[in-house]
């Protein structure tokens, strides 16, 4: 069941992914809608996983005047959207930190005046780059061999050979292989 978590005084309202990857989601997702109902200075969190090269397009519709911000997985914020009056508030955010793999963002809605909202959350994936292809095996030894395979179609002179049943053999031949 996705994430959705809603402080103050309401409830909020409830997640309903029909395409995002949110917290506690298994499914790979492309957007989701939600509406909602807010008190007057109530905040609506909704939490999700955005994976490098993504960009994140938040739209935000109401009738009263409400506050969007986007926020990192410390809280911090990353973006705000505050038009001060009512409409659209909009956010777009691109994640490019591949260093750090997918990161845990969260979405704050929250109302200045009370009112319904419809919250429209989308991905768009970096394009594919056509020189990575997945190499794969039906287990670890066969992935192994398809790998070694592919890197020397031509033949090796010398192989070096580590356990499977036991990770650091492996990391401990990882130097040997370099030299």
């Amino acid at each position: 069941m996705p994430v959705a978590r809603a402080g103050g005084r309401t409830p909020g309202a409830t997640l309903r992914a029909t395409s995002i990857t949110p917290l506690g989601y298994t499914g790979e997702l492309k957007s989701l809608v939600n509406t909602g109902y807010l008190s007057a200075d109530d905040v609506a969190v909704y939490a999700l996983w955005l994976f490098p090269g993504q960009t994140l397009d938040i739209r935000l519709s109401t009738a009263k005047d409400f506050l969007l911000t986007l926020l990192d997985e410390n809280g911090d914020p990353l973006a705000v959207s505050d038009r001060v009056v009512s409409g659209t508030e909009s956010i777009t955010y691109g994640y490019n930190d591949y260093g750090y793999g997918p990161q845990v963002m969260m979405i704050g809605v929250g109302a200045y005046q009370a009112g319904s909202y419809t919250l429209r959350v989308s991905t768009t994936d970096p394009p594919v780059d056509s020189r990575l292809r997945r190499i794969a095996g039906a287990d670890r030894y066969l992935t192994a061999v398809a790998a070694s395979q592919d890197a020397f179609p031509e033949g090796a002179d010398t192989v070096v050979i580590a356990t499977g049943a036991n990770f650091p053999d492996a990391l401990s031949a990882a130097g040997l292989c370099g030299v």
